[in-house]
């Protein structure tokens, strides 16, 4: 989304010689029982003074956060009590306004209401008087409680480090959660799989809802990969798997096909070991199709060559549809130039031109293979498609801090959008952690990968931020 030693203290044993005879009493030059007794008595002093010391360690620690969580909750009261007494002055004031502009209205009044107006106003001034002296009061209050709040957060900062306050982020529950990522493997190293239990389960319990997932790579394998990852246990049952290309290339899964080896006239075919075609060559024993198979027998890439030199290859996907068709540059003939992208129907969905200067157009394309949307950029081109996907509901984005894309989703967020980004230690000193922990980001809260990555988070507030721990499994 560590690894702790211990160091431990050995103690050297210590060797008795026995007496020569057992009836000959100790003497000076003889260890004796004495001797033993008081060894043993240095012992049990010793493990007695070590547990006082580890007691007295545990006390600290315990006397530490409750330190902490008390100075917290007086900073919090104070602040309270800061923001009422402030709304109790600005409605004073206003009062005092009020009286005073009433003051001049009766100042203007006719001559024949002297006697009631000198009335009216001793009785304005008794009452502008008295909330004068509220006020004053009131400001004394508040000057007394901002050194009182002063002086806890200058403890704060004493003790912690910062004066602060990282508070949990909070889930809504009316929200869809999505973590994104690229792409996802087949293999998991054990900490890629508890990272990934840990964030499941951790959005889970929080948001009541199964945590889904987005990617944007292509690959084919990914049913399969994803079957895996709910027979181990590592997503939940009933959270949804969305890729860009299975979802613009209309893929449904459940419905295979076989794919036969093409029919090239005058080749033969040259099978390997199996008694699979393997190439089809012409009468100069020149390559014409070579044929590369899944580890599960069936056909995975057609490479089609021209006087020896790869033109273009098919790729099917695991159901056996050709899924896609890569044009290779004709004079080195290894850069891919296009790619098309198929429906389960055999109509083009997608449609990439690589130029030479790395320009890049991408077109979707109707039914009719007709272009209705076209790209200059590969982040243009996901941001379109994830945002559709996010904005179908209120949603929530967990996503890593260093993602490629994370620039793009600042501009996007609203009260629909709630983005929560990862921060690890390889992060901790982006430019974005940065902006985000002086309140200069649109971000409000953080997931941080460790214990010890959110203490260099909270020692480095600058304003007091939603962070959360995911905890390990």
């Amino acid at each position: 989304m560590g690894l702790f030693s211990r160091r431990g203290r050995k103690r050297g044993s210590q060797v008795v010689e026995a007496p020569t005879t057992t009836t000959a009493p100790p003497t000076s030059d003889q260890p004796g029982r004495g001797e033993n007794l008081v060894t043993q008595r240095q012992v049990s002093d010793s493990q007695a003074i070590e547990r006082e010391l580890t007691e007295l360690k545990e006390r600290y620690q315990t006397l530490t956060v409750r330190l902490k969580q008390q100075l917290l909750t007086d900073q919090e009261r104070q602040q309270k009590q800061l923001d009422e007494l402030g709304d109790r002055q600005a409605e004073l004031q206003q009062q005092i306004r009020a009286v005073r502009s009433e003051q001049e209205t009766q100042s203007q009044a006719k001559s024949n209401q002297d006697r009631d107006l000198a009335l009216a106003q001793r009785l304005n001034q008794q009452k502008l008087t008295r909330l004068q002296h509220d006020d004053e009061r009131l400001t004394e209050t508040i000057a007394t409680h901002q050194q009182q709040l002063d002086t806890i957060r200058e403890k704060l900062k004493t003790e912690f480090g910062t004066a602060f306050i990282a508070h949990p982020v909070k889930f809504d529950k009316a929200m869809s959660y999505f973590l994104f990522s690229a792409d996802l493997v087949a293999s998991l190293s054990d900490d890629m799989r508890r990272s990934m239990q840990a964030m499941m389960g951790f959005v889970s319990d929080r948001a009541q809802s199964a945590l889904n997932v987005l990617t944007v790579n292509y690959n084919d394998n990914l049913p399969q990969i994803w079957d895996e990852y709910r027979r181990l246990g590592l997503v939940d049952q009933s959270a949804g798997l969305f890729n860009l290309y299975y979802t613009l290339q209309d893929k449904h899964p459940g419905h295979p096909d076989v794919p036969r080896v093409p029919k090239v006239a005058g080749t033969h075919a040259q099978r390997n070991a199996a008694g699979q075609v393997v190439a089809l060559k012409n009468d100069q024993q020149q390559a014409v199709v070579e044929i590369q198979y899944r580890p599960s027998g069936e056909i995975w890439y057609v490479t089609y060559l021209d006087d020896g030199l790869a033109h273009h290859r098919d790729v099917y996907d695991v159901e056996g549809h050709l899924s896609v068709t890569q044009y290779l540059d004709q004079e080195r003939h290894v850069r891919v130039v296009q790619e098309l992208f198929y429906r389960s129907d055999d109509t083009v969905a997608i449609k990439k031109d690589y130029g030479t200067n790395q320009s890049l157009q991408i077109q979707l394309l109707n039914q009719s293979e007709q272009p209705f949307k076209t790209f200059t950029s590969e982040i243009d081109f996901l941001m379109w498609w994830l945002t559709a996907v996010l904005g179908r509901q209120r949603s929530g984005l967990i996503i890593g801090i260093d993602s490629p894309l994370f620039a793009s989703w600042l501009k996007q967020i609203n009260s629909d959008l709630q983005v929560l980004p990862i921060v690890t230690a390889a992060t901790l000193d982006s430019p974005f952690v940065a902006q985000i922990l002086a309140g200069e980001s649109p971000i409000k809260a953080l997931l941080a990968a460790d214990d010890d990555v959110y203490a260099t988070l909270e020692k480095r507030l600058q304003v007091d931020l939603a962070i959360s721990v995911v905890p390990s499994v």
